[in-house]
């Protein structure tokens, strides 16, 4: 979930990166440089930013996510 999370999956050399709320645009790049599909969160919810605290992620990623679930269709 978190950037650190998504970079070590694209060195890891995975075949999907699933939900991909916290993809950067730079790790997408690389996502597609390397073949590796996104599947989307089809579904927002409200308590992403909760459990990526409840994670340990950045503050400036809750920050991200919580953004990106208000601005999600």
């Amino acid at each position: 979930m978190t950037g650190e999370t998504i970079d070590g999956a694209i060195e890891a050399g995975v075949d999907s990166v699933e939900h991909g709320l916290m993809v950067r645009p730079e790790q997408a790049a690389a996502m597609a440089d390397r073949g590796i599909t996104l599947v989307p969160t089809m579904v927002g919810s409200h308590a992403w930013p909760d459990i990526l605290g409840s994670f340990g992620a950045p503050e400036d990623e809750i920050a991200r996510a919580a953004s990106a679930i208000e601005h999600h269709a």
